[in-house]
C-alpha cells in the first residue's frame, strides 16, 4: 500500500482495471476504503466480485454514482437468484458483469466446473435478449475499453 501512495500517478497509468473481492470484513479494513482509492485514481475501472458480497447494499450505495465501478455476478451461492435480480435492479444492467468464479461453485456430472451455470441463471432471470447481451458480454467489452 505504501508503494501505491508514493507512486500513485505511475500506478494510475499502469493499472486501469482492478477487481476487489469482499470475502471478509477484516480484509476490507486491511486494504482501506476503495472510495478513497477512486478519488485518488478517478479513471481506475473497478469491479467488485460476487455482486459486492458479503456487504451487498453498502457497496451498491457507494458505487451507484461512479460510472467506472461495476459488480460481477459470479459465484453460484452468494449472489443467488434473488440477489442477482436485486443488484441488476438497483445498479442497472449497465453496471453488472458476467463472471464465473470457476473453478469454485457448481460442478457437472463429470466433476468439472460448470461454466454455463451462471449464464443459464442470467438467461432464466432476464428474458429480455438485450439485457442478456449486456450482462453476458457487452458490459465487459465496455469495461475493458481504455
Amino acid at each position: 500500500m505504501f508503494y501505491l501512495k508514493q507512486h500513485r500517478q505511475q500506478c494510475a497509468e499502469l493499472i486501469t482495471l482492478l477487481a476487489v473481492n469482499h470475502n471478509s470484513v477484516p480484509f476490507l479494513r486491511l486494504i482501506g476504503d476503495y472510495d478513497a482509492l477512486l478519488k485518488k485514481v478517478p479513471d481506475l475501472k473497478l469491479q467488485l466480485a460476487h455482486a459486492g458480497f458479503p456487504l451487498y447494499s453498502e457497496p451498491w450505495n457507494n458505487i451507484k454514482n461512479y460510472k467506472n465501478v461495476y459488480v460481477d455476478l459470479s459465484q453460484t451461492s452468494y449472489p443467488n437468484d434473488r440477489m442477482t435480480r436485486a443488484v441488476v435492479d438497483f445498479l442497472g444492467v449497465e453496471k453488472c458483469l458476467f463472471g464465473t468464479d470457476g473453478p469454485y461453485g457448481v460442478h457437472g456430472d463429470d466433476d468439472l466446473f460448470d461454466y454455463s451455470f451462471i449464464k443459464r441463471r442470467i438467461e432464466r432471470l432476464f428474458s429480455d435478449k438485450e439485457i442478456q447481451k449486456r450482462l453476458l458480454g457487452e458490459n465487459f467489452l465496455e469495461f475493458i475499453e481504455k
